[in-house]
């Protein structure tokens, strides 16, 4: 079931929350009903996204496409921030995941998974082309 809130003096929607039914314990449930809780803008994107194990997902769009350009997953714990650069479609161009630890060759490396799709607009054979590694962050040069 779903409920409610809209921002003040309009008819767009300010907060969606979903409630689940309860699934029983002996069903492998907590017998409790679990909500999701998405906040939106005044665009109607969302916001912030708090999920059924209550975990928060913000998401940052860009002004001038409403492409998404960031989500932080457990926004109060781990802050797993994606960054994402569109082009003026809006189209998801690079994206950039999480930092976290791999061992290249013997030394612990600290990377960013990477994901480039390059579009043909070609109006007789539209192509679109994907590779996907990995960067090294970037470090803040020494002053």
């Amino acid at each position: 079931m779903d409920t409610y809130t809209w921002q003040s003096g309009t008819f767009q929607i300010d907060q969606r929350t979903t409630t689940f039914p309860a699934v029983a314990t002996g069903e492998n449930g907590s017998g409790s009903s679990n909500t999701r809780v998405e906040t939106f803008n005044a665009y109607g994107q969302v916001e912030v996204v708090t999920d059924e194990r209550g975990i928060e997902t913000s998401y940052t769009y860009d002004p001038a496409t409403g492409g998404v350009t960031q989500t932080v997953q457990d926004v109060g714990g781990l802050g797993l921030t994606t960054d994402y650069t569109v082009d003026r479609y809006g189209r998801t161009t690079q994206a950039l995941g999480p930092i976290h630890s791999l061992d290249i060759g013997g030394t612990n490396t600290s990377i960013r998974r990477a994901t480039w799709t390059v579009y043909a607009d070609n109006d007789l054979a539209p192509e679109v082309r994907e590779g996907q590694g990995y960067q090294k962050p970037r470090t803040a040069a020494l002053c």
